[in-house]
């Protein structure tokens, strides 16, 4: 993988065997040897700039980081049978270092290898692997490789839950286990994670596991489980049956608010959505029936690829996950999508990961707009760890007279996501005379005000979310509409 020290692209040089070049060669050696690594030139070159190797390949080192399919995993110990021991069965950490590599074995980040123009010291090493989440930005580029027969399994390891779960435990001295979700610590699914990479600080980030992906899914889309006779909800008297559908309901909303009397895509005007914090796309399919357009991000990589499976599949479904019955009793059903998306629908959503603290920084980017014709907000502010900052990018994201913004939150603010002193309100006010209450709807409706929108609309929404047969979140969301 490395650059020979006589001068030729060689992965089989023995020299290699003897000492990684960048602990013996400046970055002009490394010109010379035909690899742009080790800052021997100040910016990425073409592909073909340098000669390739033996095998004729470009840039095996240096130029660009190349992403891996491999999900960052524990190396297997050398000599090791494949079909004899996981991975993590022989893979020891170095105690000086006891949380750089097991917090990212959890099937979430991918390698990076080869380096970089302007990598140095031990990224430049032939050794170097590196790991981060798909969306962290490098200086890097992938490389297509095919198989010689479509029979032939993809060689590369991708960490199964149980895999990502037992090499966490490695280390027990950092907690990597998914949040308690028993009854003596309750976690409000209504609102989700969406933030700049601040996590919860009393554990892993809640969104990402298995169970709260589960659980969403089972939230987005209620109508999964018909063909295996299986309810969303328990069936009894009195059943909140209003708590379902939350998501195509507050989507419904701000259709309304945006053209009212129109209520699927026949209209002729070219119409654009952002659903912000789309989690695993219901509202975002919801909204696609009327909307020429959706883009839709949220901060969790497991609900992004989770709505970009159900986006994919065929209309009788090919997406499932596990509803929980009791204890560790669970039955798997296939999600279903509402009535109407079908794949013209979810044709006009675009999913991605996205930050919605750093709106401004993704509409630079390009990957958002500047006028949209509509934005949902739905569950989401309470979660955020500066909620300020996602309200501020609101007037660059609807620039026309007309647009409309909704805004849906329980109001659970909770210092595991949010510190104390970004939260809207919840809390006292000493500063005046007396002790008085600060309430979130009112300083939420300044700063909307501040910002150019007017109040329009306002009700309460109810939700549902089934953490098992018996047990269940109801939740009422105050839900506003704001008009450019």
């Amino acid at each position: 993988r490395g650059i020979d020290t006589t001068g030729s692209s060689s992965s089989s040089s023995s020299s290699f065997h003897k000492h990684d070049p960048v602990t013996v060669q400046s970055g002009l050696d490394f010109s010379m040897r035909n690899a742009n690594l080790n800052l021997a030139h100040g910016s990425q070159s073409a592909v073909h700039a340098f000669p390739p190797s033996p095998t004729g390949h470009h840039d095996v080192m240096g130029n660009a980081w190349e992403w891996m399919e491999d999900h960052f995993n524990p190396l297997r110990g050398e000599g090791e049978d494949d079909d004899k021991k996981d991975d993590t069965d022989t893979f020891a950490i170095h105690p000086l270092y006891p949380d750089f590599s097991t917090p990212c074995f959890d099937g979430q980040h991918q390698m990076i290898m080869g380096g970089s123009f302007i990598s140095t010291g031990d990224e430049a090493s032939i050794y170097a692997r590196f790991h981060f989440r798909p969306h962290f930005l490098q200086h890097s580029g992938f490389r297509l490789v095919q198989s010689l027969s479509n029979s032939d399994p993809i060689p590369a390891k991708y960490l199964t839950e149980e895999e990502a779960s037992q090499a966490a435990s490695t280390v027990v001295t950092i907690s990597r286990d998914p949040q308690d979700f028993s009854s003596s610590k309750s976690t409000d699914f209504a609102s989700h994670s969406n933030g700049d990479g601040d996590e919860p600080k009393s554990s892993s980030n809640v969104y990402e596991t298995k169970q709260s992906l589960d659980m969403y899914l089972g939230l987005h889309y209620p109508r999964s489980g018909e063909s295996e006779n299986l309810p969303p909800i328990l069936p009894h008297d009195n059943s909140p049956q209003h708590g379902l559908f939350f998501p195509q309901r507050v989507a419904q909303l701000l259709t309304r608010l945006v053209m009212p009397g129109s209520t699927n895509a026949s209209a002729t005007t070219t119409t654009k959505a952002l659903d912000v914090g789309c989690a695993v796309g219901g509202a975002s399919f919801e909204l696609a029936k009327s909307f020429d357009r959706v883009d839709a991000f949220d901060y969790s990589s497991t609900f992004v690829q989770a709505a970009q499976r159900m986006q994919m599949q065929e209309d009788n479904g090919q997406t499932e996950f596990s509803v929980a019955i009791e204890g560790d009793i669970h039955q798997r059903v296939r999600a279903i999508h509402d009535d109407g998306v079908d794949s013209t629908v979810r044709s006009r959503v675009k999913f991605f990961q996205g930050n919605a603290c750093e709106m401004e920084a993704m509409q630079t980017s390009g990957a958002l707009t500047n006028s949209y014709d509509g934005v949902l907000i739905s569950n989401l502010l309470c979660r955020l760890p500066d909620p300020l900052a996602c309200l501020a990018s609101l007037p660059r994201l609807v620039t026309s007279p007309g647009g409309v913004v909704v805004l849906v939150t329980p109001f659970t603010w909770m210092d595991e996501f949010t510190s104390r002193d970004k939260w809207l309100g919840g809390y006292y006010d000493d500063s005046g005379e007396g002790r008085r209450p600060l309430w979130s709807k009112d300083t939420l409706q300044s700063i909307m005000e501040k910002n150019g929108f007017e109040k329009i609309h306002e009700e309460n929404i109810p939700l549902v979310i089934r953490e098992h047969a018996r047990k269940y979140q109801y939740i009422v969301s105050e839900a506003s509409g704001w008009r450019r």
